[in-house]
């Protein structure tokens, strides 16, 4: 049996080319009469089968190029990048598992945090570190995404967004390299205030 590049993608039967299907009375309503290809309808005007996978896939390599660019950018100009003179949480982390070149003990992030007067809300965050491409782009993004939400709403952030910020399905390792910055933040509230005292 013959398999195209539509069954490999899992589309619906009704999107693939008539070549590949031992009748064509399933395309009978939307069917090119004369080159008896399907076709899709949209609001400017008829699509083959064939332009909607070459648009699928240009799409997705678009996004994939953006969200590389994306990741080099905060990477090598990072977000909230630098110290803060007096944060009322800080704390350190560090991923071994990731090692490379710039960074053979492995990533390294060290947070800081000033929140609000009730120590309820992030005001200003600020992290220094080193690592992988993932582990900086990551602390820097998820940075930019504290700023002004409440302790408890981010402490509950999970893989799933943090994924969607970085704009890509992670696996394990990948994922500790992005929430490096999540683990340093949480590791902060649970040690409590860097200057108890004032």
């Amino acid at each position: 049996m013959t398999h195209s590049l539509y069954d490999f993608l899992n589309r619906p039967r009704l999107w693939r080319d008539t070549r590949y299907s031992q009748t064509t009375s399933e395309f009978s309503e939307i069917s090119d009469p004369i080159h008896r290809r399907p076709r899709y309808v949209t609001d400017q005007g008829w699509l083959t089968s064939r332009t909607i996978l070459f648009m699928r896939l240009f799409s997705a390599f678009m996004n994939n190029k953006f969200v590389q660019e994306l990741l080099a950018d905060h990477s090598q100009n990072p977000r909230n990048y630098g110290e803060l003179p007096s944060p009322d949480v800080e704390a350190a982390m560090t991923n071994p598992q990731c090692v490379g070149p710039t960074h053979p003990e492995g990533d390294r992030v060290r947070l800081q945090v000033v929140l609000s007067d009730d120590g309820t809300t992030v005001e200003t965050v600020r992290f220094t570190g080193d690592g992988c491409t993932l582990s900086q782009a990551g602390a820097s993004l998820l940075s930019e995404q504290m700023v002004g939400v409440a302790v408890s709403e981010i402490v509950e952030w999970d893989s799933e967004y943090i994924e969607e910020h970085v704009g890509m399905d992670l696996t394990p390792p990948r994922l500790q390299c992005a929430e490096l910055i999540l683990t340093a933040f949480r590791q902060a509230i649970e040690d409590g205030p860097t200057n108890p005292s004032s």
